[in-house]
C-alpha cells in the first residue's frame, strides 16, 4: 500500500511538471516557461494603482513608459482583465499629466510603440527618465518620454537598430530596414550583442535578444545562424520568480542585476519559443473582402455608406488600392495568417452591376500589391449570391458558373501566389447545401461538368466547400460531398446561441467532424470566428450579435488548431474584413490589433516535434521506483543514471489528454 501510495505521488509530480514547464530538466538546469513569466507579471500587478511595479526590490516605483505599456499589451493573451485594467490607468495618467498619447490614448516615447505596431518619425531622438510623481498614492510614479535631443550615434546601440529596421520597414522602405537589419545582426559576438553599452559595462542585455527575435519575426527573416544560441541564452535569464534578469555575463554568470517588468514584457511579446524543435505548423486562412469602395452602377454604390460594425484602423479604404491591399498582407503575415481566400463572385461580364468592379479589385488591389509574391491567395466564390442574382437576372447560371472557373483558371490559378494543396489549386465553395438546393440542374452535374471543361484546358481544381454550421457532422447531407476534396464551415455552430454554447459544441463536435470526414477520404478544416452582428441587413430575418470578444475567439481558435486535419493542417478565421457582419480581425479602432495578437500568440511557429509517449513516462517511473525498492539509496540521477538522464533531457509535448486539463496550455 504504501509503495502505491508512493507511485502514486510520484505521478502527480510528473504530471505537474509536464503541465507547468512542458519537458524534464536535468538535474541543476533551471525550469523555465511562459507560464511562469506571464506570472511574475501579474504578481507584479497593484490592483490599487492598477499597475505593475519596476522590480521586486522597487515594488514603489512604477513606469508608465516603458514597463506598464509593454505589460498591458504582453498581458492581454493572458489575463485580460488585468491588461485592460492597466492600459485604463496609463491612459488616464497620460491625460492627467500632459504625455503625448496615440489617438487612443495609449503614451508614446518612440520606443515602446515600435513593437506595438506604431510608427514613429524620429526613432533615433534620445529619451529622458522622467519623475511624474514622487508621492503617487504613496509610490514613485515615473515615465520614459522623448525629448528633442538627436542621438547622432543610433547605430551604435544594438537596440535602436532593432527599432530602427522595425520603423523603415513597416515604412515599406526595405532596404533600410535590411540595412539596419545587417548591421544589429553582426553585433552578435556568440554570447550576445555586443554594442556600445557592452563595451562600457562588460555585460550584455536580455531585452536585446527579444527585440532582435522580434524583428526577425516580424519581418519573416528566417531562421539564423545562431537562433538557437540565442534562444537557450534568453531562458538561461529567466529567475526562479518567472521574470527575466536585465543583463548577464557571457560565462553564463549574472551581474548585480534586477528582474523586472520591461525585460519580462518584451520576452513574452517577442514570442521566443523554448524550442527549436519544430515540425510544420497549421498554416492559417482568413476570408477576405473586395468589394470595399465605390461600385457600379456609376460607382454610386458603396458598402461603407451601409450599416458596417466597427471602425477600420485604416479609414474606410478602397480595395482597389494596392497600397491597402499590402498593408494587409503584411499585417497578415507579421501576425501568422498564410493566406486569403477572397470573396468573388466571377468575371461579373453577364451583369451590368458590381460583379466585375470586384473582379478588378482583385486585380488592380491584391494582386498588384508588391507583397503578394510572398503571400498566398485563392478564390472564395460567393454561390449564393451568383445564384440568386442570375435567377433574379432570369440568366444561366449552369453556364455562368462554368465561365467563371475557366476564367478562374485561365487568370488566376497559373498565379504564382495561387494556393495550392496536392499541387492542385484551392477553390473555396460558399454555401454548398444552397447550390444543391437552387442549381437549376443538378450540384454533382455541374461540378463534373466543371472538373471536366477544366481537364480540357490542362487544369483542375481542389474543391473546399462550405457545408454549414452543424454543429453536429450528422446535420451534413452526404451527397454535398461529392467531388469535394474538403469542408468547413464559414460558421461553425450558430452566433447567436452564444460564446459559452460555440465553445462547447467546438470541442464536443470538432472532433467528430475529423473523423466523420476522415471516414469519407475528406479532409476537414475548422472555422474560428472573433464574433457576429448581423443587424440592420437587408434581408435578414433573424438578426444576431454574438459580442467581438479577443479571449472568446482565441478559445475558439485554440479548439481549431487542436483539431486541425493532421495531414492538411488548416484553419480558417472568418474574417479578415467582413466589416457589415461584424467578424473582421483587421485593426479597428475599437480593438487595435487585439486579433491579431490572438493569432500570432495561439498558432504555433515552433512547435515541438519530439513527443514523448505515455510508455516513456511510465518507463521513467519505473525506473525511479526501481532504484528506491532495489538499492534503497539516494540516488544521483546525472551521475549514477546515464539512462535517466538522457531520458531527462528530452523535450516533447504532454499527451493532449493531459493537456486539455490545463486552460493556459498553449503557453508552455
Amino acid at each position: 500500500m504504501k509503495k502505491n501510495i508512493i507511485l502514486t505521488f510520484l505521478v502527480g509530480i510528473l504530471i505537474g511538471f509536464v503541465i507547468g514547464c512542458g519537458y524534464f530538466p536535468a538535474k541543476g538546469q533551471q525550469l523555465h516557461s511562459k507560464a511562469l513569466a506571464y506570472s511574475y507579471l501579474i504578481n507584479s500587478y497593484n490592483s490599487t494603482l492598477g499597475l505593475c511595479y519596476e522590480n521586486p526590490e522597487k515594488k514603489n516605483v512604477y513606469w508608465v513608459a516603458n514597463d506598464n505599456v509593454l505589460a498591458s499589451y504582453a498581458l492581454q493573451q493572458w489575463d485580460r482583465e488585468i491588461a485592460d485594467n492597466i492600459t485604463e490607468t496609463i491612459k488616464r495618467i497620460a491625460k492627467e499629466y500632459g504625455l503625448p498619447t496615440s489617438q487612443t490614448g495609449i503614451p508614446l516615447n518612440c520606443r515602446a510603440e515600435i513593437l506595438l505596431g506604431y510608427n514613429v518619425d524620429h526613432f533615433f531622438i534620445m529619451t529622458g527618465l522622467v519623475t511624474l510623481n514622487s508621492s503617487y498614492y504613496g509610490s514613485v510614479l515615473k515615465t520614459e518620454k522623448a525629448n528633442n535631443s538627436i542621438l547622432d550615434d543610433f547605430e551604435k546601440y544594438a537596440d535602436l537598430l532593432c527599432y530602427a529596421s522595425l520603423v523603415e520597414w513597416r515604412r515599406q522602405n526595405y532596404s533600410g530596414a535590411d540595412y539596419y537589419y545587417e548591421k544589429v545582426k553582426a553585433m552578435w559576438d556568440g554570447n550576445g550583442f555586443r554594442d556600445i553599452v557592452f563595451n562600457k559595462t562588460g555585460y550584455y542585455a536580455t531585452y536585446k535578444l527579444g527585440l532582435f527575435y522580434f524583428l526577425n519575426k516580424m519581418t519573416r527573416n528566417g531562421s539564423f545562424v545562431f537562433e538557437r544560441q540565442l534562444i537557450e541564452r534568453v531562458w538561461q535569464c529567466q529567475d526562479s520568480n518567472g521574470g527575466f534578469k536585465t543583463d548577464y555575463y557571457g560565462n553564463g554568470g549574472f551581474p548585480v542585476c534586477q528582474i523586472n517588468t520591461e525585460t519580462t514584457a518584451i520576452i513574452l511579446l517577442s514570442g521566443i519559443p523554448s524550442s527549436l524543435e519544430y515540425e510544420e505548423g497549421v498554416k492559417v486562412g482568413a476570408y477576405y473582402y473586395i468589394w470595399w469602395g465605390p461600385l457600379s452602377p456609376n460607382g454610386t454604390r458603396n458598402h461603407w455608406n451601409e450599416t458596417i460594425k466597427g471602425t477600420p484602423f485604416l479609414s474606410k479604404y478602397n480595395s482597389n488600392d494596392s497600397m491597402t491591399a499590402d498593408q494587409h498582407i503584411l499585417l497578415a503575415k507579421q501576425h501568422g495568417i498564410d493566406f486569403f481566400a477572397v470573396s468573388w463572385i466571377g468575371e461579373g461580364k453577364w451583369i451590368d452591376w458590381d460583379f466585375d468592379d470586384i473582379d478588378r479589385n482583385l486585380q488592380n488591389g491584391l494582386l498588384n500589391a508588391s507583397h503578394i509574391q510572398n503571400f498566398n491567395f485563392c478564390l472564395f466564390y460567393e454561390t449564393q449570391i451568383v445564384l440568386n442574382t442570375s435567377n433574379r437576372e432570369h440568366k444561366n447560371f449552369t453556364e455562368i458558373f462554368l465561365n467563371d472557373m475557366i476564367y478562374a483558371a485561365q487568370h488566376y490559378f497559373n498565379h504564382s501566389s495561387y494556393l495550392r494543396i496536392d499541387g492542385k489549386p484551392v477553390l473555396f465553395i460558399y454555401n454548398l447545401p444552397y447550390l444543391y438546393l437552387y442549381s437549376p440542374i443538378p450540384a454533382q452535374e455541374l461540378l463534373n461538368q466543371t472538373r471536366r471543361q477544366l481537364a480540357s484546358i490542362g487544369s483542375d481544381v481542389y474543391f473546399i466547400g462550405d457545408v454549414g454550421g452543424g454543429p453536429l457532422p450528422s446535420d451534413v447531407n452526404s451527397t454535398w460531398l461529392y467531388s469535394m476534396n474538403a469542408t468547413t464551415s464559414y460558421f461553425f455552430s450558430n452566433p447567436s446561441k452564444g460564446w459559452n454554447e460555440i465553445l462547447e459544441d467546438a470541442r464536443t463536435h470538432y472532433p467528430e467532424w475529423g473523423s466523420f470526414m476522415n471516414s469519407m477520404g475528406i479532409k476537414f478544416i475548422p472555422n474560428a470566428y472573433p464574433g457576429f452582428n448581423n443587424t440592420d441587413l437587408n434581408g435578414v430575418l433573424e438578426p444576431a450579435v454574438l459580442p467581438n470578444n479577443a479571449t472568446m475567439f482565441r478559445e475558439l481558435l485554440t479548439i481549431a488548431i487542436n483539431n486541425a486535419d493532421s495531414d492538411l493542417k488548416m484553419v480558417m478565421i472568418t474574417s479578415w474584413n467582413e466589416w457589415l457582419e461584424g467578424t473582421a480581425i483587421e485593426p479597428s479602432m475599437e480593438f487595435g490589433e487585439a486579433f491579431l495578437h490572438v493569432i500570432y500568440d495561439v498558432v504555433p511557429e515552433f512547435p515541438s516535434g519530439a513527443i514523448l509517449s505515455l510508455s516513456m513516462i511510465l518507463i521513467m517511473l519505473v525506473v525511479i521506483y526501481s532504484k528506491r525498492r532495489f538499492a534503497k539509496i539516494k540516488i544521483n540521477v546525472i551521475n549514477k543514471t546515464k539512462a535517466y538522464s538522457g531520458l531527462c533531457q528530452i523535450k516533447f509535448i504532454v499527451p493532449t489528454f493531459l493537456l486539455k486539463q490545463s486552460k493556459r496550455l498553449r503557453l508552455f
